[in-house]
């Protein structure tokens, strides 16, 4: 693990009001998609001790993300409001291509070269291709189970769900930060 000239790792930068803890910013429009794709990285994030925010594009029904764990707050207010300094970031490739600001979150935190990058969906964005990972997420039982009630919620489907979820990941110095379940592909 990398650290500044303070002994600090990357993601700690608390101030009066924050936990100590490393924090994970999930960008995103459509919280079915964040649960189905990646609610039992999610949950075991949390369980692992991250603060997890989810910073959600539009209104909706937010109780498939407390269910797993996750805060939730206005992507707008997040991305045009104080600089936000997660340890990493997550979102759909469909918003990194269609939303300008979350490509520029995403790209300034690529440049700063501290923080993992996770990116789930179809059509990886070409000017990252050479940068990513294909990483697999093995769900701990519990994130099995409360990804399935997340889901439940959020989309009327009760099916247990997969025990591995499938990402594109970024880490500029290839040390993931995500956890102990994470297996590289490659």
């Amino acid at each position: 693990m990398m650290f500044d000239d303070n002994g600090t790792p990357p993601g700690f930068e608390p101030n009066e009001s924050q936990s100590m803890r490393y924090e994970l910013d999930v960008l995103a429009t459509d919280v079915t998609d964040v649960v189905g794709s990646t609610g039992g990285w999610l949950y075991d994030q949390v369980m692992a001790g991250w603060d997890v925010t989810v910073l959600l594009a539009a209104q909706h029904d937010v109780r498939p993300l407390h269910i797993l764990g996750a805060k939730v707050v206005d992507l707008r207010d997040a991305l045009t409001g104080p600089p936000r300094r997660p340890a990493a970031i997550a979102a759909p490739t469909a918003l990194y291509r269609r939303d300008r600001g979350a490509r520029e979150a995403v790209r300034s935190a690529i440049e700063r070269g501290q923080v993992e990058i996770t990116l789930w969906g179809h059509n990886c964005p070409r000017e990252l291709s050479r940068l990513l990972t294909s990483t697999a997420h093995e769900l701990s039982w519990s994130a099995r189970v409360f990804k399935t009630r997340a889901l439940a919620v959020a989309a009327g489907s009760a099916e247990l769900v997969p025990p591995i979820e499938v990402f594109r990941t970024v880490t500029r110095n290839r040390h993931s930060m995500s956890g102990l379940f994470v297996v590289n592909l490659q």
